[in-house]
């Protein structure tokens, strides 16, 4: 396949690669160089990963567990949210301006099926802590622009790792579920959005 193809290559389960049609699902491995680049294309197309978080939400009509930017080989960008909805796990790709395109259930992303991250999506709203208000913490902390964020259960409490850029580095950011930003290192490379699709239907 040509390395211009509409699709990207995502590490799936036991490191098996898997290609999905229509749907760039994020790669990571990119570097603090590559994920400033992110954060220009963000600026310029006016756009935040709050706001892609808030758009992802309203697509799926459900609750964004992580999003993470991506771009292709041939410099087009995107985000991918993972959402739960109604005890479903999904992907949903937004394009670069942060509006909603395709969707692909998953059985689970970054290690989390839709029982725990409907789990981390009860404590968000327990601990009144949705996604975006964890990014916008680690963004204060770092002084810079978030380009990914997987949220977790650590110990049954809400937790979340958010990227961001700041001048020339890229970041790593631990937020509790009180919003607080307490712990920050530096980052070599973005991670990846580990999917596991969902089986084939039986007798299908």
């Amino acid at each position: 396949m040509s390395p211009r193809s509409k699709s990207i290559s995502v590490l799936v389960g036991f490191g098996v690669i898997a290609l999905f049609g229509g749907l760039a699902l994020a790669k990571g491995g990119k570097s603090p160089a590559e994920a400033a680049t992110m954060v220009k294309t963000m600026e310029g197309a006016k756009t935040t990963l709050s706001r892609v978080v808030d758009a992802a939400a309203a697509e799926c009509k459900g609750k964004i567990v992580s999003v993470m930017a991506a771009m292709a080989d041939d410099g087009k960008m995107s985000y991918q949210a993972a959402c739960v909805a109604e005890g479903k796990m999904m992907v949903v790709e937004m394009d670069a301006s942060g509006k909603g395109g395709a969707t692909k259930k998953m059985k689970s992303v970054n290690g989390m099926d839709a029982a725990a991250s409907e789990k981390c999506a009860k404590a968000m709203e327990a601990d009144k802590m949705p996604l975006t208000k964890m990014i916008e913490a680690a963004e204060t902390a770092s002084k810079g622009k978030a380009v990914a964020a997987l949220a977790m259960m650590k110990k049954d409490k809400l937790a979340a790792e958010v990227y961001t850029v700041a001048g020339e580095k890229l970041m790593k950011a631990d937020v509790d579920n009180t919003g607080k930003a307490d712990k920050m290192e530096e980052a070599k490379a973005l991670p990846d959005m580990k999917t596991e699709v969902m089986p084939p239907a039986k007798g299908g």
